[in-house]
């Protein structure tokens, strides 16, 4: 389930207004831990944002990219250079997704390999969902989308403190926060 807190509207009138003036629009979610979206969570956040951007009236291609460098921190291993992604059809609804492979995990080459590719599926695709990253890395790629939501849950967020100077840190590298997406797992009955 996600619910979302904005003063003016909702994140689903939000986005129809965005897609609305725009040829195409790239939106963000940034995770509000230092930890990777989990799974669930992107499954449930994209699947919601998808579904309200098909329930506008223009028509579009969609597309979710995850990046997988800023999913999995680590040492720098040099990979096979990454190459155009394929997208392909997403099992939660009529929609495309990708995953990105950076040939390296380093934010320069991450960034550098991702304005590259903004670039190309934004000429192919009207609203791309990209998975930004966590709060304290998301500073690699999301400085180049259109806007972004800071999603919050269904993970720990850190301290109070910490959050607002992720928060802050992202807004002086030009980040456009549109928003909070709470993520929450409803109890489910196993009987």
């Amino acid at each position: 389930m996600i619910a979302a807190e904005q003063s003016q509207s909702t994140w689903e009138e939000s986005l129809g207004r965005q897609l609305a003036g725009v040829a195409t629009l790239a939106v963000g979610v940034v995770n509000g831990s230092s930890q990777p979206i989990s799974g669930t969570a992107w499954q449930a956040a994209s699947a919601a944002m998808m579904r309200a951007v098909a329930n506008t009236d223009r028509l579009a291609r969609l597309l979710t990219v995850r990046i997988d460098g800023l999913r999995e921190p680590g040492p720098a291993v040099l990979r096979r250079p990454s190459s155009t992604p394929h997208p392909k059809r997403s099992p939660l609804g009529d929609w495309y997704e990708t995953v990105i492979h950076p040939a390296t995990p380093s934010v320069a080459s991450i960034r550098c390999e991702f304005v590259t590719l903004l670039a190309s599926l934004r000429r192919q695709f009207q609203f791309l969902l990209v998975d930004a990253g966590p709060v304290d890395r998301a500073s690699a790629i999301a400085p180049y989308l259109d806007a972004c939501y800071l999603i919050l849950g269904p993970q720990a967020c850190a301290s109070t403190r910490w959050l607002r100077a992720q928060v802050d840190a992202l807004r002086a590298h030009g980040v456009h926060l549109e928003g909070t997406l709470i993520a929450e797992f409803e109890a489910v009955d196993a009987t």
